[in-house]
This record gives structure tokens, C-alpha cells and sequence, in this order.
């Protein structure tokens, strides 16, 4: 079955798709969805998003695989590099413009998990205390999703000296698509 996304489209440029394969999102340059997978035996009838691999068709689901140390054990997280290739193919092709969700919560459940995360920062810099580092010493970096979503928490804590964000949910993915173009990727000195 051909995808109605690609039907006619040509595409005349190399397209580098940078790929995240965490344990509980994939992220792309422009795409963030959960690592979840169901795979059906013949097409799912209310499939939007579908994947034919090796005889079975994939769907995206709400529901992460369970945690893998070895991520090439089977092919799911090929299958999941692939979704996140094939959104980033679309966007290229339908020239999408990035878009933005806003999501809006009850004013109970916004009080509970502002609670927890003022509860996961404090944990945060106990352990760090616990195992010798101060961070009032060290100049620290805070990259990602977390430290977006925790940045005031952090910057009102009195245990913290110099800091940094890296205010970009992507940077894993930003950061290896950089290495890349400065062609960095495969030398090993850069890991160092």
C-alpha cells in the first residue's frame, strides 16, 4: 500500500533524520511521540499512521515498550527510528511549519504536580549532596525536556551557584544532527 502522504511527491535533496530512541519518547528534530508500538496481523482498520514490516503492519501507542538496555534486542525500536523518519519525511514533502499543543490543566492536578516536581527537584539536589557533588562549586548545564520543565525550581533553589539551560526538548536530537554537518559523527575524539 502506498502512503497517500508520498503519492507523486519527488524529493530532490538528502534529508538527515537525527533520531532519540528513549526509553519513553522517540524524539525528531520536529516530532516527539511515545515509544509505544502494537503490531496487528492485518491492516488496522482505524489505522491513521501505519507501518508494513517483514509481513505484520505497526501503529503508534500510548503505551511505552517496557524498558530495553539493549534496543536492538528486536526490531522495535527500528520500527519506532522508522516512524520518526517517516514523520519527519512528511513534514519535508507536505512543507509543514512546526506546530505547538497547548495543553491546559485543572487547577487540582496543576497544584499536585507542581507538589511533585518542587518534591523531585529537592530528591535531585539531596543525592547529588549525598554523593559529593556541590553545585554550588560547579558551573552546571541543564539540558532538555527536565530541565525546561523544571528550570524555576532550580533557579530558586539556594544549593545551585552558576547554571546554563538548554531550553530545547530536542537538544539530544539537535545536538547529533550539529555533529553531523561539522562531521563529527563517526570521529571518536568528540565522545572524549
Amino acid at each position: 500500500m502506498q502512503s497517500p502522504y508520498l503519492s507523486g511527491a519527488a524529493i530532490t535533496e538528502s534529508l538527515i533524520v537525527p533520531v532519540d530512541t528513549g526509553n519513553k519518547q522517540i524524539k525528531t528534530p520536529h516530532h516527539i511521540f511515545t515509544a509505544g508500538l502494537t503490531c496487528h496481523d492485518s491492516y488496522p482498520p482505524f489505522g491513521k499512521d501505519v507501518i508494513q514490516y517483514n509481513g505484520k503492519y505497526y501503529t503508534l501507542s500510548d503505551q511505552r515498550v517496557p524498558y530495553m538496555r539493549d534496543k536492538t534486542a528486536d526490531e522495535r525500536y527500528f520500527i519506532l527510528c522508522l516512524f520518526g523518519i517517516a514523520c519527519e519525511l512528511r513534514d519535508a514533502v507536505m512543507d509543514a511549519e512546526e506546530r505547538t499543543n497547548i495543553v491546559l490543566l485543572e487547577e487540582s492536578v496543576a497544584l499536585q504536580v507542581a507538589k511533585m516536581a518542587r518534591e523531585f527537584v529537592e530528591d535531585f539536589f539531596n543525592r547529588l549532596r549525598e554523593q559529593g557533588i556541590d553545585l554550588k562549586t560547579y558551573y552546571t548545564v541543564f539540558v532538555g525536556g527536565g530541565s525546561i520543565l523544571f528550570r524555576p525550581l532550580i533557579e530558586s533553589s539556594d544549593k545551585l551557584g552558576r547554571c546554563t539551560f538548554v531550553e530545547e526538548i530536542k537538544s539530544n536530537t539537535i545536538g547529533y544532527q550539529r555533529l553531523y554537518q561539522l562531521g563529527l559523527w563517526g570521529d571518536a575524539s568528540c565522545w572524549m
